[in-house]
């Protein structure tokens, strides 16, 4: 007789998706009860007197991990209802044995040993994304183009030489180093020693700048993620340039984050505290721009074809797109909201549900 695994989480928040992905319902602190056997998962999700899902996952069952790993989201096909069910658990270890649990069944066996080796890193990112993410940073015109922003360099160097006491004799991880700039700063600032981590293949290069200055004795390099490298001691000072358009693109934030885990008790983050300013705005000739591309698809005799089927489908595209550019302050339409996250009391974990839970903005 086949053994019967048993999974119960409670905290578990659920969304119902339409066929969009779009939330339509959604209901927090959730207790799931998940029932393993032979080759099906009977799974309930209940809150409070109110069973929100009761169905059984078999072979087939359609399964996604999202959200760095913490969310799981189970297709329409998989259950009675025609909505797909969101499940967002509060940690990566309750996801993983939930996840665990439900590719016994749904993917007609284990975890293959690679997935169950996989870092935070590779669990939230596409591995084509991450190659090329790593590819564009690894070129010396990227990185010349980030030391030539003025602001952004001259900012962090008077930063860590106008708290120089704090870097005095102190063990610093650089995350994400790049050329190492920020590592020459700590090393400026009076830092005893410095590890620089870097997945790109800038490290080569930023090994020589190391040797050629010589600090090769205050400064240790080291290529790979930040998820999966070791580092040889704890640190005093994690220091970054973590921040993306937006704040949160390019997901550099959660690496930051995740680099804690080499952070003695009472250490210290550089940058502290990262602020994100939201606000509405109208722009008129922005608004014809856009749907100005989408001229093309208006077309009912495209080499005898029509093509205005499709006109709605790219004017949701075009718009569905960010615009990346500096506007003036007088078209905003209502005054700024701040998001702010502190770095130092935030955990990896925060960023997926911060993005899940903003439902008006879809699932991502």
């Amino acid at each position: 007789m086949c053994e019967m695994d048993e999974l119960l989480l409670e905290g578990v928040s659920v969304r119902k998706l339409d066929d969009e992905l779009r939330a339509i319902s959604s209901w927090d602190k959730c207790v799931l009860i998940a029932r393993a056997h032979a080759k099906v998962c009977a799974l309930q999700l209940k809150c409070g007197d109110q069973l929100l899902v009761d169905t059984v996952l078999q072979l087939g069952s359609e399964l996604f991990r999202t959200g760095g790993g913490t969310a799981i989201l189970i297709g329409s096909s998989s259950h009675d209802d025609a909505t797909s069910v969101l499940l967002l658990l509060s940690t990566i270890e309750e996801a993983t044995q939930l996840w665990t649990l439900l590719l016994k069944v749904c993917r007609d066996g284990q975890l293959k040993e690679d997935d169950q080796q996989k870092c935070a890193f590779n669990l939230r990112t596409e591995e084509a994304s991450a190659a090329h993410y790593f590819q564009w940073y690894g070129h010396l015109c990227q990185q010349q183009n980030m030391l030539q922003d003025y602001v952004r360099t001259a900012t962090y160097q008077s930063a860590f030489l106008q708290n120089s006491e704090m870097f005095k004799d102190k063990v610093v991880l650089d995350v994400g180093t790049g050329s190492g700039i920020l590592s020459f700063f700590a090393i400026q600032a009076g830092a005893r020693h410095v590890y620089a981590v870097d997945a790109s293949d800038i490290t080569s290069h930023c090994q020589q700048l190391v040797n050629s200055n010589g600090l090769a004795h205050r400064v240790t390099v080291i290529n790979g993620k930040m998820e999966e490298v070791t580092i040889p001691e704890k640190v005093d000072i994690l220091i970054s340039e973590p921040f993306g358009y937006m704040l949160y693109n390019e997901r550099m934030l959660e690496t930051y984050l995740h680099a804690k885990k080499w952070l003695k008790p009472d250490g210290h983050m550089m940058p502290t505290q990262g602020d994100l300013y939201v606000a509405p705005f109208s722009d008129e000739m922005l608004y014809m721009e856009q749907t100005s591309k989408s001229q093309f698809w208006q077309q009912t005799a495209f080499y005898s074809l029509d093509l205005s089927s499709l006109k709605q489908a790219s004017l949701l595209e075009y718009f569905s797109q960010p615009i990346v550019d500096t506007f003036d302050a007088r078209i905003l339409m209502a005054k700024p909201f701040k998001f702010s996250t502190n770095f130092e009391t935030a955990h990896e974990s925060d960023m997926y549900k911060w993005v899940c839970q903003n439902e008006s903005c879809g699932v991502l």
